[in-house]
């Protein structure tokens, strides 16, 4: 191997090593955010923020733990988005969360949103849901609009953690916190939004 052969190849392996360091980084970011992320929404619950690392990181292991839960979404192994599903669930089970059809009634969303919002005692205590009315007729994505638009006078943000299906996956959190949720879900790969215009027919 000549001189100039030789300082070509390692310029080469230097450039793999980088590629490989940089895809490493990019994983890193993404794990970092959504464990951030899953700290934030559980109020510092390790156990959800360790189901959710074991979901990234193991998740063979997480699928064999966790598969009754999985069962209830058809997943039956290791799958693109299992972390996000493993944060769903986690909390779901803690009623931190709530899932719920994409043609609920209203009393129905104002059961789940009270649920919620009683659970992280969001809503000021000389406050009560006497003003929050439904309407039964009215189509579930703009009832959730209206239930929204209210709790934002209280600093009460309700969105939702798009897992991609015809269903919503509810959160109740502090106003103030929703763009920094909605960036840590976006650098790690997936997508929290507080709008809930039609989706479905």
């Amino acid at each position: 191997m000549g001189l100039f052969d030789f300082f070509r190849k390692k310029k080469v392996d230097a450039m793999l090593v980088s590629d490989s360091d940089v895809n490493q980084g990019l994983d890193e970011e993404k794990l970092a955010a959504l464990l951030a992320l899953s700290r934030r929404l559980s109020a510092g619950n390790e156990d959800i923020v360790q189901e959710v690392s074991d979901a990234y990181l193991a998740p063979n292991e997480y699928c064999e733990r966790w598969q009754d839960r999985l069962d209830d979404r058809g997943i039956t192994g290791p799958m693109e988005g299992l972390p996000w599903i493993a944060l769903v669930d986690a909390l779901i089970d803690e009623r931190l969360a709530d899932e719920m059809d994409w043609k609920s009634e209203g009393s129905t969303i104002l059961y789940v949103t009270r649920r919620l919002i009683a659970r992280k005692q969001l809503l000021p205590h000389d406050k009560d849901w006497s003003e929050f009315e439904y309407d039964e007729q009215q189509r579930t994505e703009f009832m959730l609009e209206t239930m929204k638009n209210k709790l934002q006078a209280y600093g009460i943000a309700l969105a939702c953690m798009d897992i991609e299906s015809d269903s919503y996956v509810l959160i109740a959190v502090e106003a103030a916190m929703l763009e920094e949720l909605k960036q840590l879900a976006d650098t790690a790969g997936y997508r929290i939004h507080n709008h809930f215009n039609p989706h479905w027919n």
